[in-house]
C-alpha cells in the first residue's frame, strides 16, 4: 500500500447529535454512520462506494484511526477491487476502504465523553 500524501480523511470530537456535525464544502452536516454498524469481510474490510454522490460522511467511532493511505494493487475478499482507493485503518482493526471525492469525518467518541 502506498501512503497519501494528502488525507482526505479528519478526526474530530463527537458531538450529541447531527447539527454539531462540521459543515463540510458549506453543505448541510454529513451523512452519520457507527462503524460499529458496518460488516467486515473475513478480513475486516469494508468497502464504501459513493453512488450517491456524497461529498462527506461522518463515522463514529471509539477506535482510532491508526493508519491512512491509499491502496496499491488490491482485491478484498468479497472480491471488490479497491486499487487506487484511500483507506483509514482502526485500532479495532477494520480497514475501510472508500473512494476519491468523498471526505470521511471520524467522531471520536471517546473525547467527546471525556
Amino acid at each position: 500500500m502506498v501512503p497519501a500524501a494528502k488525507p482526505q480523511a479528519r478526526v474530530v470530537p463527537a458531538g450529541d447529535d447531527r447539527a454539531s456535525l462540521p459543515r463540510l464544502h458549506g453543505e448541510e452536516p454529513p451523512l452519520m454512520l457507527a462503524l460499529d454498524d458496518l460488516v467486515r469481510d473475513p478480513n475486516g474490510e469494508v468497502v464504501l462506494f459513493n453512488d450517491s454522490g456524497l461529498r462527506a460522511l461522518a463515522l463514529s467511532t471509539a477506535s482510532a484511526v491508526v493508519e491512512d493511505g491509499q491502496a496499491g494493487k488490491h482485491v478484498t475478499a468479497a472480491g471488490e477491487d479497491v486499487s487506487g482507493f484511500r483507506y483509514l485503518l482502526f485500532a479495532n482493526g477494520l480497514r475501510l476502504y472508500y473512494q476519491h471525492g468523498l471526505d470521511v469525518l471520524v467522531l471520536d467518541e471517546d473525547a467527546a465523553r471525556s
